[in-house]
């Protein structure tokens, strides 16, 4: 909730200085703010771009972490460059005010220069007499100094011996103390009162005795316990020992009679003394130290006497050098006082001197450091004072600055710019939060400086790409880069080079052991093409999960913690042109969109153009570039360099030569630049308008390019790289104005051979050359080539050329329902952008942006006013609708007024067959060709296709509508060993076929090895991983079939097919196929694939023409000539051709030929098992069963219930199929003249080549009657192939047709407050129960009523808090959510938000029509709740569940008459009454109405089913009366069973299928009854079926 944010927000931001309480609030309220809009603008991207964005709570504590360290660290950078700055401008200031000073004090100091010097020469003499006596009595006294010396040295190496020899006593002693510490007084209390010591013990008391100076025979157990007697004193004793060592008061007999005792083992091993008393054991340790200590002590006795004595000797000798040296010190005090005198005159002298002489350098010094940086000062100034203002204004402007740096990344241009300029920053100016007039995030990210230095480094210098640029530099979290061009993954490498940048995948073997060492190291790591998923193993590392240990920070790669360096960096890249990451990922990563904008790609072609037709400008400027770049990085140099030594000199500059040599040197440099700076902006200005000429060809080129990267949101298959682009366009620009498109030729051989003597072949080469572009004068063979370029016509030959290049490079991977979307796609932008397509460099465009909206978005007016009579005869409301539409165009505003004026006219033109070719009435006959066509959008979309295709073949040229011819030749020139080719898989398609002519006239074939051709499947892996590595070393094609079987592997593919673009042989191809996935958006084969082949759709016609000659050339006359009856099977297999072209060519009609036409696919190979099982079943009735008959129904069988019957899962489409059966394979095929279908007859006799002609020679035109199907069924597909190809074209546009006056956002809010005002209250469920009464009252029909006002009053709540939380939303009082987001796009669309398509009814209405549909199912269920009356005709198809109705009415009839519920079945009536026609229900059953017939008309004088009337395409059925009978009085013959579906969408769909029930319809045709019912051949055939809805 954004109240939580805002806590969290305040918490965080509570100890930052923001000034004012008002401001640091309003700043607070920005971050949820922020995060809110965010979360809007990702659902509406994900709405029209197909691209997926989250902000989760993590990426809104980054921003607040984010926006304190940048505020901080702005605020600590301008507080350095004021201070920078100000501490130049200081010292520049103090020079100019010391310049005058200097001047008067250079003339003083020159008059006292002269006085100093005489005085100096005077004291000079009287000092020198008195010197040399002091010289003599300094030398005596240095003689006596040096014997003293001597003495002291030796004294000094006596003490030194000595001292070194004590010191290794001290360790004994400290052990010998330490011994005496472990005594205590129990022990020794103990050890005293034995009366008799273990064995050993009396020895060490003999040897304390001893060593105390008692005899031998004083030195038993009781003197020893005599000793111990006073325990204290007998320690502290002990402890004095050292204290008469040290005073030489020890005897050494004493010592000399306690050693024999010490050198007993017992007593000289501690351990064995421990083990029998551990005070023996200690006065053990302590007597043994103690004697080393003597013995020390002893040794060292004489050496201190010989020091004394040297010591004496020293003080004699310095006494009487003190003597000698007293007699020195009196002279030199005498002499010190004239050289003192002396030495002061002089240093005055010389004081005097230098101070002149420093003053006229320190005048001349700031003279030069005033004229070498006078001009900085003024600019320092006003950039001191500017910063000083801008400290007070950082905190709006790093709020806008972290807010984009933390949040836009992932975005495009339009929602970058919509998001800081249309939502942040009216927010931070409406709340006044201090912020600069033009706040600009880059301004506050970067500098000039360092854009230039990135521009030299490889990013793109438009405005997107350095925006990028600086989120990759100063995001917290790390980016991730979406970078499909690669443009952004050159800059980082060059970028990151200098830190030594490693580059890894997340598949790579080392990937852990690099990510180590760089952690380690500080390095930058590159993760490349990575997927939409990360592997949990760097988890810790792109999570910046650092562990604290010490000082030191770590981090766990795997199962080990590794140390983590303050430098380390990581970037993470993917090739994915829209990948989907989730908010887990994102909440890591800082997601950046590096796809290349349209100014930036017009940049980047504008200067490839360039390079083609002017080279010589473009070398100039691309120099041009390098060196401004240089410059404005050198300028921005030299002032830092400039104010970094003006702020590290220390005391007076003005004498510092040094740094004002220095810094005059770095002006003179700055000086040198900025002239050259100017030079070069005036070259510029001269190159730019040479090359502006050709910005209109990169325009167009760049328009190309996006509409190209539009298609991934129709199908997966369609991705395309800028590399592939690129190559497409140069091509372009070499064959613009180049009339033939055949294979190349040898022009030098074509000359030679046009010498000839044949005057005719002379004509006919020079006529091709002239086609192929070789235009200019041939004189006696020879071409001059010396020709003035026409500026404006070569510009129109490179725009038309880069326009069918590109359109001709897309339409040969298209399938071809998106081969008019695109070049409508292109049409239109094109055309609103300029005049013609010719013409890139104008603005105005030839469409008008509002009637392309009209065209694209088909805008009805679902409020439309009344017709009249004569116009309602030949309009129907959906039509009128569409013209009220219209009417909001400023071209119709008078189009109604105009028809109801002139009825007859518009009545005729509106019924022509193909109403684009002639004009409409009035004076819309003189409207532009678009503006028809925007007619013809309201009035009769089932021609609108035909005449858009003629309008683009008149603008655009016969290139675009009419297809080249395939061509593998043309495709192969294209193709290199960096490039594949991508093959699309359709049934029938023969891809090897294509190639043979290819592989036989290159040489490479399967028999020499230099063709490889695998059909992929389980294990085929490494035998295809084999084969590319071969030939891609020696040279070599391989072919891999089926590549979408191999959904792991494709992976692995995409690896190898990258190693070929690094390096491989010249002679390496490869080929590569697959199948289409089963839905559009399926990603089944990798980006990168798709992105760097030259994608193939060589997609088999599906005419029923082109259908039945594939089905017929799939056999031959040996498999003719392998059934023994030849005679029976040959009308057969024409008969399963013709079934198999039937049902195929049957799916081009949409629903009404297949329930389900979208998921079925009839292969060739079902029609080769087919016929091998009739070849098979007349085999085995030769001999002696050569009399049978062909066993039709077995055939018909296993054809129509197995074969193809097992791809078909409707019930209704396997009747569909069997039927075809029935009418095709039959006795009379073997009758002359018999129609397999209408216009085509059967043949008995003849070859395979016979039948062949036959089939080529006898087919009528194609049309729906050869299908069975009325001609309305082609109206019918012409309309879907029309709302089809402006769903798709809103889909890619995002629903952008073009400019309006009104915002996304205030569409929304009127339709927000219409839908409200109409919105009716809920039903009353508890009013109406307690009208009902108890439950005996309740009835089947009251169920359905209850149920039916349930399920509106869900469906009207939804509504209602959804539209009403949408306006609080759009008024600010709530964060647009996710949900919100959708609809609103849903809405905009003019489509049923999901959220309400759930809680309602299947439908494939527009948004406004069904909202009208809801009120009117509410008027019924008012009415009808109201009386509690059935209405007289139920509107079945106004409830949410029809089938409950249905139900109902057969339980009241059965417990009427007392039926099993399980015997009863639905019988349906056509009545003759319209719909409101009914005044009550009939005694039994129910009237019903609002159903629509398809394929046929129900006629009402006749009672019984008739072909349709051409035109009316679903007429409206009478009132039906619904009854149930039992089932065994089911009417067998007489009745079409009739399906009833609740959309035109008859099956598929989600949830599939939209069958209810089925009726029964009188029908004279002959009727059948099997497994699948009663019905009629002809009516299954036309598809008929009743809809509860018309779309």
């Amino acid at each position: 909730p954004e109240s939580a944010l805002f806590d969290v927000a305040k918490k965080f931001l509570g100890d930052v200085e923001l000034g004012t309480d008002e401001t640091k609030a309003a700043i607070t309220k920005f971050m949820p703010f922020s995060f809110g809009c965010v979360n809007q603008a990702s659902g509406e991207y994900l709405a029209t771009e197909k691209r997926y964005n989250y902000t989760t709570p993590k990426s809104f504590l980054e921003l607040i972490y984010l926006y304190k360290n940048m505020l901080a660290n702005n605020r600590k950078q301008l507080e350095n460059n004021i201070n920078r700055l100000g501490n130049g401008l200081d010292k520049l200031e103090r020079t100019a005010k010391d310049v005058a000073v200097l001047m008067e004090q250079v003339q003083v100091k020159s008059a006292e220069v002269e006085v100093a010097k005489q005085k100096a020469d005077e004291v000079a003499e009287e000092v020198g007499g008195e010197k040399t006596k002091v010289e003599t009595a300094a030398q005596a006294a240095n003689v006596e100094a040096q014997k003293t010396a001597e003495i002291a040295s030796a004294a000094g190496t006596m003490q030194e011996d000595c001292e070194r020899d004590l010191a290794a006593a001290i360790p004994a002693v400290e052990k010998a103390e330490a011994a005496l510490d472990t005594l205590n007084k129990k022990d020794l209390g103990e050890l005293k009162s034995l009366a008799k010591p273990p064995a050993g013990v009396d020895d060490v008391t003999a040897a304390v005795l001893a060593l105390r100076g008692e005899g031998p025979k004083n030195r038993d157990w009781n003197a020893a316990k005599n000793m111990m007697k006073d325990v204290n004193k007998f320690i502290e004793d002990l402890k004095g020992m050292k204290s008469i060592i040290d005073n030489s008061a020890l005897p050494a007999k004493n010592v000399d009679g306690a050693r024999p005792y010490l050198a007993l083992e017992h007593v000289a091993n501690l351990e064995i003394m421990k083990k029998k008393s551990n005070a023996a054991a200690g006065l053990c340790d302590f007597l043994q130290n103690i004697v080393v200590y003597y013995d020390i002590v002893v040794t060292v006795e004489p050496k201190r006497n010989a020091l004394k004595q040297a010591q004496d000797d020293l003080a004699n000798a310095n006494a009487k050098l003190e003597e000698v040296n007293a007699h020195v010190a009196d002279l030199q005090a005498k002499l010190a006082v004239l050289v003192e005198n002396y030495d002061r005159v002089v240093a005055e002298k010389n004081a005097v001197v230098a101070e002149g002489e420093r003053l006229q350098n320190k005048l001349a010094l700031a003279q030069r450091l005033m004229s070498a940086l006078g001009s900085e000062q003024e600019r320092w100034a006003i950039n001191v004072a500017q910063m000083k203002d801008d400290a007070l204004l950082l905190p709006g402007d790093v709020l806008i600055a972290s807010a984009f740096v933390s949040y836009v990344g992932c975005f495009n241009k339009q929602f970058r710019n919509s998001l800081i300029n249309d939502v942040m920053l009216p927010f931070v100016k409406q709340n006044a939060i201090p912020m600069s007039e033009n706040a600009d995030p880059l301004s506050i990210l970067t500098d000039a400086a360092q854009i230039a230095n990135w521009n030299s480094e490889g990013l793109p210098s438009d405005r997107v790409s350095v925006e990028n640029g600086a989120i990759t530099t100063y995001a917290e979290r790390w980016p991730l880069m979406i970078d499909p061009q690669l443009q952004g993954i050159v800059w980082v490498k060059e970028k990151e080079s200098k830190n030594n940048l490693q580059i890894t995948r997340l598949n790579n073997k080392t990937m852990l052991q690099t990510m180590e060492k760089a952690l380690e190291a500080g390095w930058s790591v590159m993760i490349e093409n990575l997927q939409e998923s990360l592997d949990a193993v760097i988890g810790p590392i792109v999570g910046r999960q650092k562990i604290k240990k010490g000082r030191n920070f770590f981090v766990k790669v795997g199962d080990k913690e590794v140390e983590y360096h303050a430098n380390f960096k990581l970037i993470l890249h993917t090739k994915l042109a829209n990948p989907h990451y989730p908010p887990e990922v994102q909440a890591e990563c800082t997601l950046i969109n590096f796809m290349v904008t349209e100014d930036g790609l017009e940049d980047q072609l504008l200067a490839k153009v360039v390079t083609k037709e002017r080279p010589d400008l473009e070398e100039e400027k691309t120099v041009l570039i390098k060196q401004q770049n240089d410059f404005t990085v050198k300028l921005k140099q030299l002032e830092d360099d400039l104010l970094r030594k003006l702020a590290e000199a220390q005391g007076d500059i003005t004498e510092d030569v040094a740094l004002i040599e220095s810094l005059e040197d770095a002006k003179r440099t700055s000086i040198d630049i900025s002239e050259k700076v100017a030079v070069a902006k005036e070259t510029e200005v001269t190159i730019n308008k040479a090359r502006e000429d050709y910005r209109g060809v990169a325009n167009r080129a760049a328009l190309l390019f996006f509409a190209l990267g539009e298609l991934y949101k129709v199908h997966s298959f369609y991705h395309y790289s800028l590399a592939a682009f690129t190559g497409v366009f140069l091509k372009a620009i070499d064959l613009a104005g180049k009339k033939y498109n055949g294979d190349g030729m040898h022009v030098p051989k074509v000359i030679e051979m046009s010498k000839g003597k044949n005057p005719f072949k002379r004509f006919r080469l020079a006529a091709t050359m002239i086609k192929a572009g070789v235009s200019n004068r041939l004189e006696n063979g020879a071409i001059n080539t010396q020709q003035d370029i026409d500026l404006p016509k070569r510009l129109k030959e490179l725009t038309y050329s880069v326009t069918y290049q590109v359109y001709n490079f897309t339409r040969r991977g298209l399938f071809d329902e998106h081969k008019l979307l695109f070049v409508s796609s292109i049409f239109f932008k094109i055309l609103q952008r300029n005049p013609d397509i010719q013409t890139s460099n104008e603005l105005g465009g030839l469409l008008n942006p509002e009637e392309v909206l009209f065209m694209i978005k088909g805008t009805k007016n679902m409020s439309p006013p009344t017709m009249n009579a004569e116009v309602q005869n030949f309009v129907s409301e959906s039509v009128w609708q569409s013209i009220c539409g219209l009417t909001e165009v400023a071209a119709f505003t008078k189009l109604t007024a105009d028809i109801e004026a002139a009825p007859k006219q518009w009545d005729e033109w509106i019924k022509l067959e193909s109403p684009e070719l002639k004009p409409p009435p009035g004076e819309y006959a003189n409207a532009t060709e678009f503006q028809k066509l925007c007619l013809l959008r309201a009035t009769r979309p089932d021609r609108l296709t035909a005449a858009l295709r003629t309008l683009i073949f008149h603008k655009f040229g016969k290139m675009f509508i009419d297809e080249e011819a395939f061509n593998i030749f043309n495709i192969y020139r294209e193709t290199a060993p960096q490039t594949s080719c991508f093959f699309y898989l359709f049934a029938g398609a023969d891809i090897v076929g294509d190639l043979d002519p290819l592989l036989r006239k290159k040489g490479f074939t399967v028999e020499n090895g230099q063709f490889i051709n695998i059909s992929m499947g389980q294990g085929q892996e490494p035998v295809a991983e084999k084969a590319l590595e071969r030939c891609m070393k020696e040279g070599g094609w391989v072919f891999l079939q089926n590549i979408h079987l191999m959904s792991l592997w494709v992976k692995t593919l995409e690896r190898k097919l990258e190693q070929a673009q690094e390096g491989a042989n010249p002679d390496f191809r490869c080929f590569l196929s697959s199948e289409p996935p089963p839905f559009p958006w399926q990603q089944t084969i990798p980006e990168a694939i798709l992105q760097n082949s030259i994608k193939v759709s060589n997609q088999p016609a599906q005419s029923l023409r082109a259908n039945l000659l594939r089905a017929w050339q799939s056999f031959d006359q040996p498999f003719m000539d392998s059934c023994l009856r030849k005679e029976d099977f040959k009308p057969v297999l024409l008969a399963l051709c013709c079934f198999h072209a039937l049902v195929n060519g049957r799916r081009k009609f949409g629903f009404i030929g297949w329930s389900c036409s979208n998921i079925y696919g009839f292969t060739m190979g079902d029609l080769a098992q087919c016929a091998q099982v009739a070849v098979n079943m007349l085999n085995v009735r030769t001999g002696a069963r050569a009399k049978e008959a062909v066993p039709y129904a077995d055939l018909k069988y296993i054809f129509g219930e197995i074969m193809y019957g097992g791809h078909i899962t409707d019930k209704w489409d396997r009747r569909t199929c069997v039927t075809y059966l029935e009418v095709l394979v039959v006795p009379e095929l073997y009758n002359d003249g018999h129609e397999l279908f209408e216009g085509f007859k059967s043949k008995t006799k003849g070859n395979w080549e016979d039948f062949m002609e036959h089939i080529d020679n006898g087919l009528p035109p194609e049309n729906p009657v050869a299908f069975g199907l009325h001609t309305n069924a082609d109206i019918s597909f012409l309309q879907t192939e029309c709302n089809s190809l402006f769903t798709m074209l809103l889909d890619i546009g995002g629903g952008s047709g073009g400019g309006g006056g009104t915002s996304k956002e205030e569409v929304i809010a009127k339709m927000v407050v219409d839908f409200l005002d109409r919105l009716p209250e809920d039903f009353n469920l508890f009013d109406i129960k307690s009208r009902i009464g108890p439950a005996e009252n309740l009835t089947p029909y009251l169920v359905v009523l209850i149920q039916e006002c349930e399920r509106m009053n869900g469906l009207l709540q939804t509504i209602r808090k959804s539209l009403t939380d949408l306006q609080l939303g759009l008024q600010g009082a709530l964060n647009i959510s996710d949900a919100m987001d959708q609809q609103m796009s849903s809405m905009f669309l003019d489509r049923i938000p999901a959220v309400w398509e759930k809680q309602a009814w299947r439908t494939l209405k527009t948004l406004p029509m069904w909202f009208a549909d809801v009120l009117e199912r509410i008027n019924q269920f008012s009415k009808w709740e109201q009386s509690l009356k059935m209405p007289p005709s139920v509107w079945l198809s106004g409830t949410f569940n029809p089938m409950a109705f249905v139900t109902a009415v057969m339980q009241t009839t059965a417990r009427a008459y007392q039926w099993p519920l399980d015997d009863v079945e639905t019988f349906t009536e056509i009545t003759k009454l319209d719909w409101d026609t009914p005044e009550a229900q009939p005694d039994e059953g129910a009237f019903i109405h609002g159903l629509f017939i398809e394929g046929a008309r129900w006629d009402r004088d006749a009672g019984e089913l008739r072909d349709s009337i051409l035109r009316e395409l679903a007429p409206m059925m009478p009132v039906i009366h619904l009854q149930a009978i039992p089932a065994k009085e089911r009417r067998m013959s007489g009745y079409y069973d009739c399906p009833v579906y609740y959309v035109s969408q008859r099956g598929g769909g989600n949830p599939p299928g939209s069958f209810v029930f089925f009726g029964q319809l009188k029908t004279s045709e002959p009727t059948v009854a099997t497994l699948y019912g009663i019905y009629t051949y002809k009516w299954v055939l036309a598809g008929v079926g009743l809809l509860m809805q018309i779309d």
